[in-house]
């Protein structure tokens, strides 16, 4: 009987957004690197797009870098698709009513481009769920003044709402140092995030600093990278693990250096403000060597900015599949304590609202376009699960996004949850 309630509402839910359709159907541009679609590269797609539309990506392990300037637009792996892309994904000068999502990419930044993730000059809205990205390793003593650095997994600068969920962020590895050799000092890893002048909220992430450079003779060991660093603004974090990148090795024959230091979980600088609930914090491994004085193992954390700690706990959302067909059926499900009752907010337009007393921060519009709706209270396995029917969209709709997120009532009080942003499909 509970399930068939929790069937009904999401109908219900379904049903009152597609009475607004006109004002938020998409169309959708189909990009397959293997053939047998409009276009086979991402950057291509974006090229031809006009604001609103969906480009639904293909599986392909080959994808190259693409950018998107001032234009809303929804970039998402296809349902089962494993889609790779060797290069960057850059999002820049979007206006305040302007916004972009991301959703489902592994993205491996290359030495001649940098990181996984380039966010800047936003007033618009960023949203990136269920994605990797990761810094190119350092090969070259590259990228002056790092040094040798490795480069960060993410970049953001100068925006003012940039939200990543159920992410892996990695920094690349630091080039090695050698005596006589380009790079004597062994190369620092690269962060995971860094970021200034920038909002960032992170729910459910592992932010993983890179590896500082190992020496090969007679060299310095480079410092690991730190999980997250933030220099200015405001950071809000929930469920997220934050770990610093290992020191490298060090081969200096005199006794006075030579190990790298493990890297920081997580650095707030004094301009920035962190807001945490329900985190983990690691630091990074000192680097090992047979010569040399050790280095220091990283800290879990490095607050110099005001910092709340919220009680309670992180509560995941989980939406599957995220590009969702009419005829099939999106599985939700709601992690936290037995008791908790879990509800969903839903709106078509993004925003973020610090609310401390809610633990988080709110990634929806206001006034709510639907919610908070009560899926019920959270059984003794810690998850509540539940699916929910996709409808006929109706005559010309192609494509109809969506922005969930959850809010669960625990012993702490309310707590904002994850989010999720799915788009469902016309069957056809």
């Amino acid at each position: 009987m509970k399930r068939a309630l929790v069937h009904r509402a999401g109908a219900f839910a379904l049903a009152f957004l597609l009475a607004a359709a006109p004002a938020v159907t998409a169309d959708v541009l189909i990009v397959d690197g293997n053939g047998g679609a409009a276009f086979t590269t991402i950057q291509a797609a974006v090229t031809s797009a006009v604001d609103g539309d969906v480009i639904l990506v293909k599986s392909f392990d080959a994808y190259g870098s693409f950018s998107i300037a001032n234009l809303s637009l929804i970039v998402m792996a296809d349902a089962g698709a494993n889609v790779t892309l060797q290069g960057s994904v850059t999002i820049q000068n979007l206006s305040a009513d302007r916004r972009v999502v991301i959703s489902g990419l592994s993205v491996y930044g290359q030495a001649d481009l940098g990181s996984g993730l380039n966010v800047a000059n936003n007033q618009g809205a960023v949203r990136l769920q269920d994605c990797l990205f990761q810094g190119a390793d350092n090969l070259t003593c590259q990228f002056n003044p790092f040094v040798g650095a490795g480069r960060p997994g993410v970049r953001v600068q100068g925006s003012v709402d940039t939200a990543f969920d159920g992410c892996l962020l990695v920094g690349g590895n630091g080039m090695g140092g050698a005596y006589g050799g380009p790079c004597y000092i062994g190369g620092t890893g690269g962060d995971g995030i860094y970021a200034f002048e920038s909002t960032i909220v992170l729910t459910n992430c592992v932010l993983q600093g890179g590896m500082g450079g190992n020496a090969t003779f007679d060299g310095l060991g480079g410092d690991g990278g730190p999980g997250f660093h933030s220099k200015d603004y405001r950071v809000v974090a929930s469920g997220c693990l934050f770990r610093g990148g290992p020191g490298g090795i060090g081969y200096d024959f005199f006794p006075i250096e030579g190990y790298g230091n493990g890297g920081t979980g997580l650095i707030v600088d004094a301009n920035c403000s962190a807001h945490l609930l329900d985190n983990e914090y690691e630091g990074g491994a000192a680097g090992m060597s047979a010569f040399g004085v050790p280095g220091s193992p990283g800290v879990g954390q490095m607050l110099q900015g005001p910092g709340l700690f919220f009680a309670g706990s992180a509560h995941p959302l989980v939406a599957s599949p995220a590009a969702v067909r009419e005829g099939e059926s999106l599985s939700l499900s709601f992690s936290g304590a037995p008791g908790d009752v879990a509800m969903l907010m839903l709106h078509v337009t993004p925003n973020v609202f610090v609310l401390n007393n809610f633990g988080g921060a709110l990634l929806l519009d206001l006034p709510l376009l639907l919610g908070p709706l009560t899926f019920g209270a959270i059984p003794a396995s810690g998850t509540l699960s539940a699916s929910v029917p996709i409808p006929e969209l109706g005559p010309g709709i192609d494509a109809l996004p969506v922005l969930l997120q959850a809010l669960v009532n625990e012993a702490a009080g309310l707590r904002l949850g994850g989010a999720a942003a799915i788009v469902m499909l016309d069957g056809s």
